[in-house]
């Protein structure tokens, strides 16, 4: 399958899905910063994925089938806020970027304050550093209200 093919049809494992929307948030500015790149490895490893995984899923070689779906809460909090991860590891936070990321998250049933809430949960938690949380948001909210949400 090509590259172009890989990104318009529906994957059919997580991995491959996480692997797709990860590159999409880290190369929606036209960009591949070195960061990006890191915070990707970073997080498809913490999820469990080998090496060979993710280059299956890049490639889309992997042979598990089926359809994915992120059915809880907490599940489409994680797998945003690693989308956000890869956005927010250049200190850059490109309207594109989070236009993806608002895009995947609207195909999960996911609305802009829950994204916000996300944020805000994992600063209160000491996941995310206070200032870089308080910079996300920020771009969000300015995001949003450009678009008029």
């Amino acid at each position: 399958m090509g590259i172009a093919k890989w990104f318009v049809n529906n994957l059919d494992t997580v991995e491959r899905n996480l692997t797709r929307d990860l590159i999409s948030v880290a190369i929606a500015d036209e960009e591949f910063a070195g960061e990006e790149y890191k915070t990707i490895l970073e997080i498809c490893l913490e999820e469990g994925m080998s090496l060979t995984e993710i280059m299956d899923a890049v490639r889309g070689t992997d042979k598990e089938a089926g359809l994915v779906e992120i059915d809880t809460l907490e599940e489409k909090k994680n797998y945003l806020l690693h989308l956000i991860e890869v956005m927010s590891s250049d200190d850059d936070y490109p309207s594109l970027e989070i236009h993806v990321i608002d895009f995947i998250a609207k195909k999960m049933g996911v609305t802009p304050m829950q994204i916000l809430s996300f944020v805000m949960d994992d600063i209160e938690d000491g996941s995310i550093d206070r200032d870089e949380g308080f910079d996300i948001i920020n771009n969000f909210v300015r995001y949003y209200a450009k678009i008029g949400k």
